[in-house]
Parts: C-alpha cells; structure tokens; sequence
C-alpha cells in the first residue's frame, strides 16, 4: 500500500531534522497510524526509539502495533524501553501489564513497583 504524499513529506521533513527527529518520526508514525498505515507507523517509530533521547511514547506504540501479531516482539521492546528509560512509569505500566497477562506475576508487580518510587 502506497502511503499518502502528505506523509512522505513529513518524513523527508523528520529526516533532515538534527534536533526535532524522534519527536517528528513520532508523530509521523501516529498519522500512519491514524491512516491504517501500520507498518509504516512501526518504522517511524522505530526511527524515533533510536535517537539519543528516545520519546517513551515511541515505544508504546510500537509494542501496541507489535502485540497485535508478536507478543514476543512487543515484550522485547517493552524490556529495551524499560532498560533505556527505567523512571518512565509509562513504559513501566505497559511492561507490568503484558508480564501479567503472560501470568509472570513476580515480574509485573516488580515493574508495577517502579512507578511509585
């Protein structure tokens, strides 16, 4: 599927920016999201998890769309976010949640725990 023209636009805009990449690739990836576009939204926020200061919420994102085909996958992405920004309670909740759906309750009330510290 060809994404719209509007969004590969805003991607060559993401790519030439030195300072506002992750936060455009980010929100790139929420109008492919919007759109139906979801491996292209997948990409996007993977180009937006790699920057130096990653936006937590580039990682929820991407966990959601991969939890959607590959559990593993998003808990894989879940554990980097985690390892990359342990004081995100954002990243720490959605982590708690899919080792409690996965009955690995020692790990969810551990990740539970770190957002109240």
């Amino acid at each position: 599927m060809k994404s719209p023209r509007a969004a590969t636009c805003f991607m060559l805009v993401a790519n030439m920016s030195e300072t506002r990449g992750a936060q455009l690739h980010h929100m790139l990836g929420e109008l492919y999201e919007k759109l139906g576009y979801a491996n292209e939204a997948a990409d996007s926020y993977v180009l937006a998890i790699q920057d130096e200061l990653p936006m937590p919420n580039s990682y929820l994102g991407l966990a959601a769309i991969q939890l959607k085909s590959d559990q593993e996958k998003a808990m894989e992405t879940l554990v980097n976010a985690s390892n990359r920004l342990p004081e995100e309670p954002a990243i720490q909740m959605a982590l708690g949640y899919l080792y409690n759906s996965r009955q690995e309750i020692n790990k969810a009330a551990a990740s539970f725990e770190k957002t109240l510290t």
